[in-house]
């Protein structure tokens, strides 16, 4: 997993719990490079996991995709109704 964000200051000696929903994690006890830290700290982070950013990943192009397929088969209709057109004159 790829965490975007980070504490501003290392901790040492500590125990982290996520949250059920991912969404946050619970530190608890330690110490940082000055002082020691008895109160749990609760940080927000968004998780990034590689599966979550593939899938977007892929949902992306297959919109890409589908604007292009769109708008081919708009395009090809637009030539034949210009063809038609044409004949027709």
């Amino acid at each position: 997993m790829t965490f975007q964000n980070a504490l501003s200051s290392p901790l040492y000696y500590c125990v982290a719990i996520l949250s059920e929903d991912n969404t946050y994690v619970h530190i608890i006890g330690g110490f940082n490079a000055k002082q020691s830290i008895d109160e749990e700290m609760k940080k927000g982070i968004e998780l990034k996991v590689e599966e979550e950013e593939d899938k977007k990943k892929e949902n992306e192009m297959d919109k890409i995709i589908n604007k292009k397929r769109e708008w081919r088969n708009n395009t090809k209709q637009s030539e034949k109704k210009i063809s038609t057109l044409s004949i027709a004159l």
